[in-house]
């Protein structure tokens, strides 16, 4: 527990900067997507958008790294404890919730602007034309449809992609760390209870899986059936 307590305050780092990012770009881009519907800027942005949802978290974080680091040498590839350091991580994590934020606040603005009380705010001039109301109604749509749940899981399983790639020091290295090394807390723990999920579903004989463990005079012990002969 000491040493996921250790790592947490930079994965909460890396989390609120890409959260910052993808909230200053996102918001305001979907406004003037809606309002300005079938636009170059509405095709771009969407376009955008699409890159954003589809594209890997890894292959992403590789591609900025040749580009920024490799060809360009502006940016530092890995490491903590600059703001330099922090700008390709957070930028690759943000990439994914930004294009969601940006997708649900466009279709939340088209819908809010469908409204009848937008069309009254609009024929009475009200504000600026209804669009303050507008903007409100469609943040409050945008959260309704996402509820928290694609952006907060987006943000954590990204955070592990991104910290490997980066080499950042968080709890998703502390993650996969544990997973290849068994001498790390955790990873004995984990292969102990992947252990014991393979034995309750092979039966004794059955196809063997060789895990990390103290048993065997090798070291390695095999769960789920027997060790195969030489």
């Amino acid at each position: 527990m000491e040493v996921v307590l250790e790592r947490l305050p930079a994965t909460l780092e890396l989390s609120a900067a890409a959260l910052l990012i993808a909230l200053t770009i996102a918001i305001p881009a979907g406004i003037i997507s809606a309002v300005k519907r079938n636009s170059v800027f509405d095709h771009l942005s969407m376009g955008v958008v699409l890159l954003g949802q589809s594209v890997p978290t890894f292959w992403l974080g590789m591609l900025m790294i040749l580009v920024f680091a490799v060809v360009l040498h502006a940016l530092p590839v890995s490491g903590r404890g600059s703001f330099a350091q922090l700008v390709l991580p957070s930028v690759t994590l943000a990439m994914w919730l930004l294009a969601l934020v940006a997708r649900l606040t466009r279709s939340g603005m088209l819908e809010v602007l469908s409204q009848d009380y937008i069309r009254t705010a609009r024929a009475k001039r009200a504000g600026r034309g209804g669009g303050d109301h507008a903007a409100r109604g469609a943040q409050r749509a945008g959260a309704d449809r996402d509820g928290g749940g694609s952006a907060g899981g987006g943000l954590l399983g990204g955070a592990v992609v991104t910290e490997a790639v980066f080499a950042w020091p968080g709890v998703g290295t502390l993650v996969l760390e544990s997973i290849f090394e068994a001498g790390l807390p955790g990873g004995a723990g984990g292969a102990d209870h992947s252990g014991r999920g393979v034995r309750a579903d092979q039966p004794d004989g059955g196809p063997a899986v060789r895990v990390p463990g103290p048993a065997g005079e090798d070291g390695t012990a095999w769960v789920g059936g027997r060790a195969p002969e030489h």
